[in-house]
């Protein structure tokens, strides 16, 4: 059967998720499309190639719904004009990633903060990536463990140990494999994508590199010149 495997041994970002899938054949005009439903302002996206794979990077447009918490937030997304596919599928990885954050933060999801989850990018980046699966038109077939980065890292908020609270907690119930990286190889919302969607379908290495692919391979530019992989049969 046609589907598509996810090679996430190096990591996972919604960006270069995006930008694997457009590799192997995802339609960047959906993409845009879906996004556009989220407000009345023109969409932009960044589109990075190279000979480390190519990262997609969605801009929220203007217009945006916005709201103070998740609970308020999540009724405005549900209602989107579009395809029920990309809506469901949208809605279950930001819901997995208010979860996350719920639990490290003390409270209900529905109580989450908005601008903690990222804000409009985030949710233009999960119609986004919700929307370039929906033009492949093929299931989820799994993926491999998930590779992260170790020690710690310095970022916008200050020093932080890898993986992240937030990300630690989405891949909590998924194998991972920590690399010697001292630095994040993993997004929220690249993990929030792996819970909702792949935590039960999780492949032996060996039979991703084993496996006879027929079809396209693409690659998602992560940091530090690793790759994520997506995969057609």
């Amino acid at each position: 059967m046609t589907g598509l495997v996810l090679d996430l041994r190096d990591g996972i970002t919604a960006a270069a998720l995006l930008g694997a899938l457009v590799e192997v054949g995802a339609s960047l005009e959906s993409v845009e499309q879906a996004v556009d439903a989220l407000g009345s302002g023109p969409v932009r996206l960044s589109v990075r190639g190279g000979g480390g794979g190519t990262a997609v990077r969605v801009f929220a447009p203007v217009g945006t719904p916005t709201a103070a918490t998740w609970g308020r937030l999540r009724p405005h997304v549900a209602h989107l004009a579009l395809e029920d596919a990309v809506v469901g599928h949208a809605l279950a990885t930001l819901d997995a990633l208010a979860g996350a954050r719920a639990v490290v933060e003390g409270c209900a999801p529905h109580a989450v903060e908005v601008h903690p989850l990222g804000g409009p990018d985030e949710l233009a980046a999960a119609i986004g990536v919700a929307a370039a699966l929906r033009s492949l038109d093929v299931p989820l077939r799994g993926c491999t463990p998930v590779g992260h980065g170790a020690g710690t890292a310095d970022t916008m908020e200050g020093p932080v140990t890898m993986p992240g609270s937030v990300v630690a907690q989405l891949l909590r119930a998924v194998p991972t494999l920590p690399l010697d990286v001292a630095e994040e190889l993993v997004d929220p919302l690249g993990a929030a994508v792996v819970a909702a969607h792949l935590a039960a379908v999780v492949l032996d290495p060996t039979v991703v590199d084993e496996h006879d692919r027929t079809g396209p391979t693409g690659r998602g530019r992560l940091p530090g010149r690793r790759q994520l992989r997506a995969m057609l049969d």
